[in-house]
């Protein structure tokens, strides 16, 4: 009798078995595949989601990440159990290692407190001054070389100043700033009149005439639905601006990563603001600076769309880089995710000069990102 159990146990085991196998690719009949990718530096996280999106644009349905596995800071391994789009049941039929190197193409970012330097013969001059400031978004801060410096005060005329800096990457950025060296006027002393004319009409002081506004709220604003975050001594009257700036951002930009602007004094001018990818924006408080928004929410955009990294934009980049001039941010040649952020800043304060000098980028800018 137990005999006889047995072989019916064993009976039931092999059916089941059976049934299970039936109902899955098995081992020997799954597709095994490589892929090897190249995507820019940013979040493990992000990395994954670059992965999946080429997955799908490969005709395949992904399933998961049965190995995750960081070679090294430059390079990701991932296998990848997906099935043929055509497939209608549940379960893989194909598995796929993707090897992901990670390459940083974005050139390091050179500010100064100026474009354009203008002094009187015979002034006495100092690169410190300017404030100099050179930092990449992976590495932080960086060392910049002076290349050329020809600025001599004794001397009338145009000058200039050369600046680079490069990254562990050796990603290199190079910036000029112009002086001006004018002629020392001489100036004949005018007798002064204490009598003041009957039509003279004192000035009023119109600032102070207008009305008070009440005071924000700093612990529950938001734009957009984006929270905002606010220094403690960063005035109302820079808030309010910055807050204009944002509420009018194009209406695309609501599908950015964007969550949360701190709008504060941490980072010292000429850092005028940043845009991570996950989702935090910082400006700097200690002033308004007109464009900077919406230059740094088209990077939160682009984080999302990409619109900067596929291949009809970046030829775009290659063939009209150095078309505009450098009028909203020295950076606008090192990358096209710069181009794209001061594309979209000519387009809406000097359209005429990004049509003319510019129009692929001008077109691709209206039809893609903005409408």
């Amino acid at each position: 009798m137990k005999k006889q159990l047995g072989i019916a146990t064993a009976f039931v085991v092999v059916a089941i078995g059976a049934f299970v196998f039936t109902s899955r690719t098995s081992a020997d009949e799954m597709l095994y595949s490589q892929k090897e990718m190249v995507v820019e530096y940013n979040t493990e996280e992000k990395i994954k989601q670059d992965v999946k999106q080429a997955l799908t644009e490969d005709g395949k349905v992904f399933l998961q990440f049965t190995e995750e596995t960081k070679v090294d800071a430059n390079e990701y391994k991932f296998i990848a159990e997906v099935k043929q789009s055509d497939n209608e049941m549940a379960y893989a039929d194909e598995i796929v290692e993707v090897l992901v190197d990670v390459e940083d193409s974005h050139a390091p970012v050179i500010e100064a407190n100026t474009e354009l330097v203008e002094l009187t013969e015979g002034d006495a001059f100092s690169i410190e001054s300017l404030e100099i400031k050179a930092y990449d978004v992976i590495d932080g801060e960086l060392a910049y070389n002076i290349t050329e410096n020809t600025v001599d005060t004794s001397a009338v005329g145009e000058q200039k100043i050369v600046i680079e800096a490069v990254d562990v990457n050796e990603n290199t950025s190079r910036k000029i700033i112009q002086v001006h060296v004018k002629e020392k006027e001489i100036v004949q002393p005018v007798q002064q009149s204490n009598v003041q004319s009957a039509n003279e009409v004192p000035v009023q002081n119109l600032a102070s005439a207008q009305p008070a506004l009440p005071a924000l709220d700093r612990n529950n604003l938001s734009v957009r639905g984006w929270k905002i975050v606010v220094g403690a001594n960063v005035s109302d009257d820079v808030i309010r601006a910055y807050m204009s700036e944002l509420n009018n951002l194009p209406g695309k930009y609501n599908a950015s990563v964007l969550h949360t602007i701190t709008i504060d004094t941490s980072m010292p001018y000429p850092y005028l603001g940043m845009a991570y990818s996950d989702g935090r924006m910082w400006l700097n408080g200690a002033s308004y600076y007109a464009t900077t928004a919406l230059h740094e929410a088209t990077h939160a955009y682009d984080f999302a769309a990409r619109a900067s990294q596929n291949g009809e934009f970046q030829g775009i980049f290659q063939r009209e880089r150095g078309r505009l001039p450098i009028k909203f941010s020295s950076n606008m040649n090192d990358n096209a995710y710069e181009w794209l952020a001061n594309a979209v800043v000519f387009y809406y304060y000097d359209q005429g000069t990004l049509a003319a000098s510019a129009p692929e980028t001008y077109a691709y800018v209206a039809n893609n990102v903005l409408r």
